[in-house]
C-alpha cells in the first residue's frame, strides 16, 4: 500500500533544512513518507522567542512567519510531534494550530508558555525567518 501524505505541517526552528533536527523530517523523505512541498510566509499575527538552539511562536503578535511546508506519513507526523513535545491532552511543550498555506490548511506548532523577553524583533518589516536569525546570533557569539 502507498504512503499516504496526509499531514501538512509548516515549520520555522530547528526541524528547517538547515537546522539541527532536520533529520526528524529528512531521514523520511527518501522513503517516500514525508515530501517537502516548498517555503511560505504565515498571516502577520504571530511572536517568535529566541528559546536558545530553537524557536517558539506565540499567536499574539504581528509578524509573518517563514515556513517550510512538508507532507507527512503518519509515521513521519509522529516523529515531528515526539520531537515537539506535543501531547493531544495539551499538556504539551507545543500546541498545535492550523493555518493556511499556498499547499493547504497545515499545522504549525505554537510555544505552550508565555514570553515576553526574548522575542525576536525583525530586522526589516514584519518577516522573521530563524535561519537568517539564528545564522546572526551564532556570528555574535563568543567563544572562550
Amino acid at each position: 500500500m502507498k504512503n499516504q501524505l496526509k499531514h501538512l505541517v509548516s515549520v520555522y526552528g530547528s526541524l528547517l533544512k538547515e537546522r539541527g533536527n532536520h533529520g526528524v523530517i529528512g531521514q523520511y523523505i527518501p522513503k517516500g513518507k514525508a515530501k517537502f512541498l516548498g517555503e511560505a510566509l504565515t498571516k502577520a499575527e504571530f511572536a517568535m522567542c529566541d528559546l536558545g538552539s530553537f524557536p517558539g511562536l506565540s499567536t499574539n503578535g504581528e509578524n509573518k512567519i517563514h515556513t517550510e511546508v512538508y507532507a507527512l506519513d503518519d509515521d513521519a507526523f509522529s516523529s515531528v510531534r515526539m520531537l515537539e513535545g506535543y501531547s493531544e491532552d495539551g499538556n504539551g511543550m507545543y500546541d498545535e494550530l492550523e493555518i493556511d498555506t499556498p499547499y493547504g490548511k497545515s499545522v504549525i506548532y505554537i510555544y505552550g508558555y508565555n514570553f515576553q523577553s526574548s522575542k525576536i524583533t525583525p530586522k526589516e518589516g514584519n518577516i522573521v525567518n530563524w535561519n537568517e536569525y539564528y545564522v546572526e546570533k551564532s556570528r555574535d557569539y563568543k567563544f572562550f
